[in-house]
């Protein structure tokens, strides 16, 4: 009898928190019976870099040592899903990956894999540029003159709103196609698709 399967879902703002999770809802449909091959999938916002690491480990600590008294046989796999423009241009980044990833192995995980928006959450966001005019009422819009999170901004502004990086942002992303951005994004994922028991025929696709 093989082990159960436990997921992490490890973000650093609610506005990545909500993202992933619209994501495995595209995902899941994509399984047998609506249903992936896990036993449970764990959410976890951090809520800020601040003692990103410290905050982690202590609530992954405490989480696994719960799950594993009432089920000992249980396998972990921990996404850390963060923004890659954390480290651009930056001598001391928030966040030191390597060192994570050793400490959730130390503390119980099996395997620690690596969600990575290019340069961060805002472009998988553009990925549906018609999906945003849509949502702030702007038309004659061109996808090619808005890039990353300084394209959304100006994007809300000639909207006369502000996009505020970190803050929730329930509204806009109720408005994208996640089909979409799924597809896009689908290297990235393979991984959680191969844990969760989705057959993936898309795995090499180029984003």
């Amino acid at each position: 009898m093989s082990n159960k399967k436990i997921v992490f879902i490890v973000t650093e703002g609610e506005t990545d928190d909500l993202f992933y999770k619209k994501i495995l809802e595209v995902l899941k449909t994509k399984t047998p019976n609506n249903r992936f091959s896990l036993y449970k999938i764990k959410y976890i916002c951090i809520k800020g870099f601040g003692k990103f690491e410290s905050k982690l480990n202590s609530k992954f600590k405490k989480l696994v040592k719960e799950y594993k008294r009432d089920d000992n046989n249980t396998d972990f796999f921990v996404f850390l899903c963060y923004d890659n423009d954390i480290f651009i241009g930056k001598k001391n980044p928030p966040i030191d990956p390597v060192k994570i990833e050793k400490d959730l192995k130390k503390n119980g995980a099996n395997e620690v894999f690596h969600i990575v928006a290019n340069k961060c959450i805002e472009d998988f966001f553009l990925y549906d540029f018609e999906g945003i005019c849509r949502y702030l009422k702007l038309k004659g819009e061109k996808k090619t003159n808005y890039k990353s999170l300084i394209g959304l901004k100006q994007l809300y502004k000639k909207a006369g709103k502000a996009y505020i990086k970190g803050s929730r942002c329930d509204a806009l992303l109720n408005q994208l196609d996640f089909e979409l951005i799924e597809e896009k994004i689908c290297p990235q994922l393979s991984k959680f698709c191969e844990i969760s028991g989705i057959d993936c025929s898309r795995k090499n696709k180029v984003s």
